[in-house]
């Protein structure tokens, strides 16, 4: 998928550099401790699978 930075991000309630999406991207997938995904995007609730269900979700 080619995506346009910045991008709206369920999460953070704003959009968002590549680098933090990638940041969360990578918390989401497991392959990254939580701590470094922005704290903001941590406390949301079932933060996890709205990312996962974000139309802009990384598939790398």
């Amino acid at each position: 998928m080619d995506i346009k930075y910045p991008v709206p991000c369920p999460l953070m309630g704003a959009e968002i550099a590549e680098e933090i999406c990638f940041d969360i991207h990578c918390v989401v997938d497991g392959g990254t401790p939580e701590r470094f995904a922005p704290k903001k995007a941590r406390e949301t609730p079932n933060y996890k699978q709205i990312c996962k269900n974000c139309p802009y979700h990384r598939d790398d």
